[in-house]
């Protein structure tokens, strides 16, 4: 109630939504409710639910960076074949004999 005026508590409802924090506020407005006590309830849990993912996030180790530098490969260590003798490759067209 403003300046004794009665509001609806539709009204209420969305006077309070938009005091919310913006991204409290999209995941609210997703949710049903029809109170105004159902709306605090969901803007609670939500307020729970990011501050239980900050923590989470701030437990984890920092993402490791790849030890080469951005634009150049990385070189092998290991060949990715090895030579295991002569070439066994064979032709399946015969070759004429060359003539002097």
């Amino acid at each position: 109630m403003i300046c004794d005026l009665r509001e609806s508590e539709d009204q209420i409802i969305v006077r309070c939504l938009g005091g919310f924090n913006e991204s409290v506020q999209n995941v609210v407005e997703l949710q049903t409710y029809s109170t105004l006590d159902e709306v605090s309830i969901l803007e609670h849990n939500v307020e729970l639910q990011r501050k239980a993912k900050l923590k989470k996030e701030a437990l984890k180790p920092a993402q490791t960076t790849y030890p080469f530098q951005e634009g150049v490969p990385p070189v092998a260590t290991k060949p990715l074949s090895t030579p295991t003798g002569p070439s066994t490759l064979k032709l399946s067209i015969p070759i004429p004999p060359l003539n002097p």
